[in-house]
């Protein structure tokens, strides 16, 4: 029969070998709702912009304009750009 010598290391060692293995054997769970919780929220976004379309269609007009650069921010690149191109390769001797 088992004494209190041999069932107290067995525990420790249960005990021990539990807690590294169960966040494995959980993570599946958790990732499964952290992709419900996903399609959940782009199936609501998707049902409110059809709803109203009109408060949809606002973010979209202001990351337009802020997205654009002004014209004055893209002339000194594009006057930069020709200097940057390669030499030309000579032709090949034949």
């Amino acid at each position: 029969m088992l004494n209190r010598k041999t069932i107290l290391p067995i525990a420790a060692i249960a005990l021990i070998a539990g807690t590294y293995t169960a966040p494995a054997f959980s993570q599946n769970r958790f990732m499964d709702e952290a992709k419900a919780a996903a399609e959940r929220r782009a199936e609501n976004k998707a049902v409110r912009d059809a709803e109203h379309p009109e408060q949809a269609a606002k973010p979209a007009e202001t990351t337009a304009s802020t997205a654009t650069p002004a014209p004055a921010e893209t002339a000194p690149a594009a006057q930069t750009a020709p200097a940057q191109q390669p030499a030309a390769t000579p032709a090949p001797v034949q």
